[in-house]
C-alpha cells in the first residue's frame, strides 16, 4: 500500500521546481533511492482529491522530525525566505545534483 504522503508547502515547492527539469529529476531520484537511472521512478505523482491531500498531509506531519516546522504557509505569508537554513542549522548531503535553489528563484518571477 502506498503511504500517500503530502509534503508541506515549502517541500512541495522545491519538488515542483525539480520536476520542471525531468531528466535531472529522474537522475537525482534514482541516485537518492538507489535505483537504475534509466529505470522507472517509484514515486507516484498522481493528483489527489482535497480530502486525500488533507489525509496525506496529516500522515506526513506524523513522520516529521520533532522541533521542525511543518506548516510554513503562515510564516511565508509574513516573511518569504531570503536564504536557506534549517532551525537546527543541520547540513545534510541530499545527493541531489540539480540546482533546485536556482530553479526556485527562476519560478519566483511567475509570482
Amino acid at each position: 500500500e502506498r503511504l500517500q504522503l503530502v509534503p508541506p508547502l515549502d517541500v512541495e515547492w522545491v519538488w515542483h521546481c525539480h520536476l520542471l527539469s525531468p531528466k535531472n529529476y529522474q537522475r537525482d531520484i534514482a541516485k537518492v533511492l538507489g535505483l537504475d537511472a534509466d529505470g522507472e521512478c517509484m514515486i507516484d505523482h498522481s493528483l489527489v482529491s482535497k480530502e486525500q491531500r488533507q489525509e496525506g498531509r496529516a500522515k506526513a506531519r506524523a513522520h516529521w522530525p520533532a522541533g521542525e516546522v511543518f506548516d510554513m504557509e503562515e510564516q511565508l505569508a509574513k516573511q518569504p525566505f531570503t536564504e536557506v537554513a534549517s532551525p537546527n542549522n543541520m547540513v545534510v548531503d541530499s545527493g541531489i545534483e540539480y540546482d533546485i535553489v536556482g530553479a526556485a528563484a527562476r519560478q519566483m518571477t511567475f509570482n
